[in-house]
């Protein structure tokens, strides 16, 4: 039975809602029982927050079968953080609030690949005024956000605010400054060490040649923002910081000779010292010395990744809160992956318009001695549609609370949706429809495995 005040809250805000609606009178007769109504559809809409995986899945009956099982067609429907977080873009770190109106590149996750990626964020906006919010610290970091707000842990899942604990590990965005330059560190892959610039400069060019440096135009090796980066072969750029070298150390080179050049008679010359110290550049970087100092640091940052000391931070929650004060709350769009990564840790954008998504999903696996009810399956979908989703959200979540509870040999999940958030605002394509998938065990090593179930369901797909 839901709770009167609960209720009651909802009646309030749906009629708050409906009275900003111009030329609208919610005192009509037609709107009377509108406010009542909407909370109960919200209740039945959003009940899945109430309804547990592993009970749904808990009875099991055994069999020695290893024959696919396919239930296809399972119907479904389905439905922020302050202005102070920092906002992790390809520039550095920007307030969400001073990004309003803007349209940025930010840093966000490749859920496939398993490592950073760069997205385009658009639609940057303020969704609530002085809104409720929990204080969520880690070791290393500390956001403000709502209580429903996702962050993904280091296994991959998602899990509101209110509901982390001291136990949970946090996705983060890990970067060192070594050897004057930012390192940005694969969390979940401690041996992948990427340097910013160029990665960010082969994420939104690509590469276009096997042997190339990224170089820094302004020469702030902090300053990574595209138009600022620069494709150029070794020996360009070598000898660009060599006439660098020369022109911010030519007054001392000239002093250090000048006893020399006395000595043996000769007349201090711009072009022979600029020689020599060309020279000797080079020889260094050719010298024993030289390639000796290049291998020292390139070993001691090997061992710092692969020892994991410079991957443990913004990892551990310390405490959630209730904090007193309210906080103006942002939120954006981000294209593909739908996240961002806020005060250094990743967060998911709100879902979007909270106008719903419907469409079929398609489950098909092979038993490890034990099977599940059909109905099972259908609820299981059902406790994921409602809540507020996303779809690539709810596949993987369904794949993953089968794989938890059945264990089976195989897995595949495919969900088809079309999105009313398209069809009926923004770019109106009502024939837009979306297909994620999820894949686990044989479904991932046999592709006649695959090619079965995906024939199956070939017909509803299309």
């Amino acid at each position: 039975m839901a709770d009167p005040n609960i209720i009651a809250q909802r009646e309030s805000a749906v009629l708050e809602l409906l009275s900003t609606i111009k030329g609208e009178d919610c005192n009509r007769e037609g709107l009377l029982e509108t406010p009542n109504r909407v909370a109960r559809m919200y209740g039945e809409v959003f009940g899945g927050y109430d309804m547990d995986a592993g009970e749904i899945l808990k009875k099991r009956f055994h069999t020695d079968s290893k024959e696919m099982v396919i239930v296809k067609d399972i119907d479904y429907f389905s439905h922020c953080i302050s202005g102070e977080t920092l906002i992790d873009t390809v520039r550095g770190q920007e307030r969400i609030r001073d990004l309003v109106g803007k349209e940025v590149l930010v840093f966000s996750y490749d859920y496939a690949k398993k490592c950073y990626c760069v997205k385009r964020a658009y639609n940057i906006r303020k969704t609530r005024s002085q809104a409720k919010v929990l204080k969520v610290e880690t070791d290393e970091a500390t956001i403000f956000t709502t209580p429903e707000h996702k962050f993904q842990l280091l296994d991959g899942t998602w899990k509101e605010a209110c509901k982390l604990s001291p136990v949970d590990r946090l996705l983060p965005m890990v970067r060192r400054v070594y050897n004057d330059r930012i390192m940005l560190i694969n969390p979940l892959n401690t041996e992948e060490v990427l340097w910013e610039h160029r990665f960010i400069y082969e994420q939104l060019f690509g590469k276009t040649a096997k042997n190339y440096v990224v170089h820094h135009m302004d020469e702030n090796k902090f300053n990574n923002a595209p138009e600022n980066l620069q494709k150029l072969d070794g020996k360009e750029h070598t000898r660009l910081h060599i006439k660098k070298f020369w022109k911010e150390n030519y007054n001392e080179m000239c002093l250090v000779n000048k006893e020399k050049y006395k000595k043996y008679g000769y007349k201090l010359r711009s072009n022979s010292s600029r020689k020599k110290a060309i020279e000797g550049i080079k020889k260094w970087y050719q010298s024993e010395e030289g390639l000796e100092d290049r291998k020292r640091r390139s070993i001691q940052a090997t061992e710092q990744w692969k020892n994991g000391s410079l991957c443990k931070k913004n990892h551990k929650v310390i405490r959630v809160t209730t904090v007193e004060k309210t906080e103006d709350v942002y939120n954006m769009e981000v294209e593909d992956t739908h996240c961002f990564f806020g005060n250094g840790l990743l967060v998911h954008n709100c879902e979007h318009h909270m106008v719903p998504f419907f469409g079929k999903v398609h489950i098909g696996y092979i038993p490890n001695e034990s099977v599940v009810g059909l109905s099972k399956l259908s609820r299981l979908v059902d406790m994921y549609a409602r809540r507020l989703q996303i779809q690539e959200q709810m596949t993987f979540q369904i794949a993953q609370a089968i794989e938890d509870n059945i264990k089976p040999l195989g897995l595949a999940v495919v969900v088809s949706g079309q999105h009313l958030c398209t069809c009926m605002r923004g770019v109106k394509k009502p024939n837009n429809v979306a297909v994620t998938n999820a894949l686990r065990g044989i479904f991932l090593e046999d592709a006649m495995v695959r090619q079965e179930f995906f024939s199956s369901i070939h017909n509803t797909l299309k």
